[in-house]
């Protein structure tokens, strides 16, 4: 057996494209384990922002206006 039977073109690409299939099942294995521990940061953040953008803006408080509803007021 000589090295040119053992190094084809064919050998050569079916080792590239199972490295190139192996590295996608790997990235996509990772990721699956990954996404669950990204829902509770993603909440948290949206919740944060959502707090964040609703508290009064300091031109709000010094003008005097009143952000209640006339029903709500005590």
């Amino acid at each position: 057996m000589s090295i040119r039977n053992v190094i084809s073109a064919t050998n050569v690409v079916g080792y590239a494209a199972s490295m190139i299939g192996l590295s996608i099942l790997l990235v996509s294995q990772f990721l699956t384990t990954l996404l669950p521990l990204l829902f509770a940061p993603t909440v948290c953040g949206i919740f944060c922002l959502l707090v964040y953008s609703s508290r009064p803006s300091a031109a709000d408080v010094n003008t005097g206006v009143n952000t209640f509803p006339t029903g709500l007021q005590q």
